[in-house]
Order: C-alpha cells, then sequence, then structure tokens
C-alpha cells in the first residue's frame, strides 16, 4: 500500500478484535460511509429493512 498509494492508509483506523464469530464490529466511520442508519438522500439500509410494526422490533433491528 505505501508503494501505490499512501494517502490510502488514512482511511484505515485500529482494528478491534472479537472473540466472536456472531458479529461483525464496524467503526463509526464505516457505519456512516456505508449509510447503513443515516443517509444523506433518507433511504438507509436500516430504513429500507425496517418493516417492523412495533417499536420494541424497531429496537432489535437497529441493535
Amino acid at each position: 500500500l505505501l508503494d501505490n498509494n499512501i494517502n490510502i492508509l488514512n482511511f484505515f483506523y485500529k482494528i478491534k478484535i472479537i472473540n466472536n464469530n456472531k458479529y461483525l464490529y464496524m467503526d463509526d466511520y464505516s457505519i456512516n460511509n456505508l449509510e447503513l442508519i443515516n443517509s444523506y438522500n433518507g433511504i438507509s439500509l436500516y430504513n429500507f429493512l425496517n418493516k417492523n410494526i412495533t417499536v420494541l422490533g424497531n429496537r432489535l433491528l437497529k441493535k
């Protein structure tokens, strides 16, 4: 990476290893760039998938 593009290294942050294969840890920067919760055009992945009727269902999906 250093030979090809030094600026690309600025996008990498500290990696956190979790010893549980059930979860994928994502930092705030990644979540925002992938528009998982909030989106610039109003249609995030969360909004697209959220077909829950109850508030509890909304919370569980967001968790």
